[in-house]
């Protein structure tokens, strides 16, 4: 019932991972100690996520015209067997989203200006994500799915100052995902996905419009576990 410090190196093929996965779990049913649960843990998968949004807002509001740079951090886990060729995975982040739009003024006298201003809507999302990967610690890996988030607050930035506009838009959002990317070794993957929105963002009683958010990120996965 000796497991090795060889759990936590990098290069596992997906059947020496699945064997010494059998034997973490046969031990644990024998003897479930605490020592014999961090052995289980160890060949589980929890991972600290960060990255770069590229976001933007389209539909029919004519006024946003650029995409916005920000960011997102949360964790992403495996809820079925980590040494399966698709494994189900789920995860919570914190999102900043949103875009930049043109603001007309009307200047005295007759005309009008414009300035770039910025929409930033912060969520929290859930992805759920199918991922297909051929070895657990190394190589490349493709997923898919789809991310329900919830909007923690909405705020208008302009030169005059911050305008919370969290009135204006819907509480839930949701949007699917399709991504790819490539585990460097058991610790570190990056990747890319891309996740437009489905649902109408804004309220109708505050705006007839219909628009959606649109996000993609450049990401980094690093296992904790």
């Amino acid at each position: 019932q000796q497991l090795s410090a060889q759990f936590i190196m990098p290069g596992l093929s997906k059947e020496e991972y699945s064997e010494r996965l059998k034997i973490a779990l046969k031990n644990f049913e024998e003897d479930p100690s605490k020592e014999n649960k961090k052995k289980v843990i160890k060949l589980a998968e929890l991972a600290l996520d960060a990255g770069v949004n590229v976001a933007a807002i389209f539909g029919e509001s004519e006024s946003y015209n650029q995409v916005s740079m920000l960011f997102f951090l949360g964790f992403s886990t495996i809820l079925t067997r980590p040494d399966n060729d698709f494994v189900l995975g789920a995860g919570v982040n914190y999102s900043v989203q949103g875009s930049q739009y043109d603001d007309y003024q009307y200047e005295p006298g007759g005309g009008s200006s414009s300035e770039n201003s910025k929409v930033r809507l912060n969520y929290l999302n859930f992805p759920l994500t199918v991922k297909y990967r051929k070895n657990v610690n190394k190589g490349f890996f493709a997923e898919a799915g789809l991310q329900p988030g919830i909007l923690l607050s909405a705020k208008d930035i302009t030169k005059e100052g911050k305008e919370d506009i969290k009135d204006a838009y819907k509480k839930f959002d949701l949007g699917v995902m399709v991504g790819a990317g490539y585990q460097i070794n058991r610790r570190l993957g990056v990747g890319v996905r891309v996740a437009p929105g489905l649902l109408n963002i804004n309220k109708q009683e505050t705006d007839g419009n219909k628009d959606r958010n649109f996000v993609v990120s450049a990401r980094a996965g690093f296992r904790i576990f």
